[in-house]
């Protein structure tokens, strides 16, 4: 009865994508959202330890005799993880001063209790300190954070309007007011996800600015998310789930089956 794990680490595996699925759907209207996606493997013991010796049985050869000699018995799905989708959603006009969208490859460097992280989600405001916040009070940044150079927030503390050029340059009163840092990095695959839009990058990998950005001022990036094709997927992998419950009562009914025709001998 080994080849019931087969079923049932696909099913694991399913269940995975169904979770992963699901959040995508969720977050399909949130501004700068990234979908995720899910990698799954098939995993072979003979591939891991290979062996030169094979058991071949003296009598007649049968379909589960196949199977030992080959380990085949102890393959199973086995979940790759998830990654991230940076494909840039759609950029709409919001005629918000505080909107803002990089259209391009880059991210915007914030300043969290956990440390810096990075975001492509641009609805700022600003504090009563005059600071550039995120919606959650996070403070955006002007500069490229190293240990040799401290944090550099974005004052905005006068009446008059603001005014930010495509290279992220602020000006307010018609004065200098700072620059928005904008950063890529040269895997984005390397970076790890976190709640409320934010990413983090791996400490042996730096950021470095971004040249061939450019910011949108009074414009949001909306989620790259199309829950049609989302929804569909969803569907399809329930199914897939449900297919695979189906395999796992049949292998319990012969089991069943199995120890039912024992008891009368």
């Amino acid at each position: 009865m080994s080849g019931i794990w087969v079923p049932v680490s696909g099913q694991i595996a399913q269940e995975r994508k169904i979770e992963v699925l699901a959040n995508n759907v969720a977050n399909s209207n949130s501004v700068g959202f990234k979908r995720d996606d899910t990698a799954f493997k098939e995993h072979l013991t003979e591939y891991e330890n290979p062996s030169f010796d094979i058991d071949i049985p003296r009598k007649d050869f049968s379909t589960a005799d196949m199977h030992r000699t080959r380990e085949l018995q102890q393959a199973k799905v086995q979940s790759a993880g998830s990654y991230s989708d940076f494909t840039q959603g759609e950029v709409i006009p919001t005629n918000g001063p505080m909107d803002f969208a990089i259209n391009g490859e880059g991210f915007f460097v914030i300043e969290t209790p956990q440390g810096v992280r990075y975001t492509r989600k641009g609805n700022f405001n600003i504090n009563a300190e005059g600071t550039l916040v995120t919606d959650k009070g996070y403070s955006v940044l002007g500069n490229i954070p190293t240990p040799e150079s401290p944090n550099t927030y974005l004052q905005l503390k006068g009446k008059g309007a603001v005014q930010v050029d495509g290279s992220g340059n602020i000006s307010q009163d018609g004065k200098a007011a700072g620059k928005l840092a904008m950063v890529h990095f040269a895997d984005l695959h390397a970076l790890k996800k976190e709640a409320s839009g934010l990413f983090t990058a791996p400490q042996d990998m730096a950021p470095v600015e971004s040249t061939k950005s450019v910011c949108m001022q009074g414009h949001l990036e909306q989620s790259n998310v199309n829950p049609i094709l989302e929804m569909t997927e969803l569907i399809k992998a329930h199914r897939q789930f449900e297919s695979m419950q189906k395999a796992i009562q049949a292998y319990d009914s012969i089991g069943n089956k199995s120890v039912n025709e024992i008891v009368k001998f």
